[in-house]
């Protein structure tokens, strides 16, 4: 790779024998490569995080507004990153989840009672068989679960939140990523 005149032969953090590490490539500098202690890196990467800091908050709605039009360009390689950020800090997301649910309890309670309500509103007098048919159809969503390891939930096609009903013929079984992406759209609004 090549990056103006240089070649590309290290990157950023890479420590030599002599236990400089390498920084950039600059002008000036035998080879083109610019190799510090590991106390300067760790001072520059320092200045350069909080620089970076600083411009994406003076640019903060500009930053967004590319980051959405790339998304929304690259959304299979931005699902693909997103998985293996969230696989090699599960433990992180466990703790910062933690400690949000912890810190916003009100809000838990706000949403279930809400979700809560709206099941009470979208139940409709079901017969005992009609009954039995959604429980078996959670059943088969907690074997299937059981079966594959793969987490599956039991969907509405038409959301309660849009006037859809908890009856046996609004509910599917989707795996949970899907089930995830789709939240509260319709299945025609949804795309996989």
């Amino acid at each position: 790779m090549s990056l103006g005149i240089y070649v590309v032969k290290h990157n950023r953090g890479d420590i030599r024998e002599d236990g400089k590490v390498f920084f950039k490539y600059q002008k000036g500098c035998k080879n083109g490569e610019r190799w510090v202690t590991q106390e300067q890196f760790c001072k520059y990467k320092k200045q350069a995080n909080q620089y970076g800091t600083l411009k994406y908050h003076e640019n903060k709605e500009t930053w967004k507004a590319r980051h959405k039009i790339w998304r929304s360009k690259n959304l299979e390689s931005a699902r693909e990153r997103s998985r293996k950020w969230s696989k090699e800090n599960s433990e992180k997301i466990k703790k910062t989840s933690k400690e949000w649910r912890k810190c916003n309890k009100h809000i838990i309670n706000f949403h279930s009672n809400k979700r809560r309500k709206t099941l009470q509103n979208a139940c409709l007098m079901l017969h005992k068989d009609q009954e039995n048919i959604i429980k078996t159809i959670y059943e088969t969503s907690s074997r299937i679960c059981k079966c594959t390891n793969i987490p599956h939930h039991v969907d509405h096609i038409i959301p309660l939140s849009k006037g859809g009903f908890h009856v046996h013929t609004n509910l599917q079984i989707l795996p949970a990523t899907i089930n995830r992406r789709k939240g509260n759209k319709m299945t025609n609004e949804f795309v996989k």
